[in-house]
């Protein structure tokens, strides 16, 4: 398990995992033995924020997850995923960064 924090800054696209520099690259999502899984949780201190993806198939599709506000935490499979992105849903004058928690998530597999 991986955790890391993340400054998502007032308009501006910040990604969780994945990039710019990798969007567009990969063709095929690579081969893992089991899956990862992504949780994210928004500050209780921050702004809302809205989470969206980037597809490998078709290349560089992306779409919304929709929106969280501070405290909640939302758990995502990064499957045949590119990019995981976040962005302050509310772009006004008054508004700030926020912090988003992450944790990357691998299942114990007992054989």
């Amino acid at each position: 398990m991986v955790r890391y924090r993340v400054k998502v800054k007032r308009r501006e696209t910040t990604y969780l995992w994945g990039g710019p520099g990798i969007l567009g690259t990969t063709t095929r999502a690579p081969t893992l033995p089991v899956p990862v899984l992504l949780a994210i949780r928004v500050d209780d201190l921050g702004e809302e924020v809205e989470f969206g993806f980037v597809e490998i198939n078709p290349a560089g599709q992306e779409d919304s997850l929709g929106k969280l506000r501070p405290g909640e935490c939302y758990i995502l499979s990064l499957e045949n995923l590119t990019a995981v992105w976040a962005r302050t849903a509310n772009n006004t004058a008054d508004s700030h960064d926020s912090v988003v928690d992450c944790e990357l998530v691998m299942p114990v597999i007992r054989g």
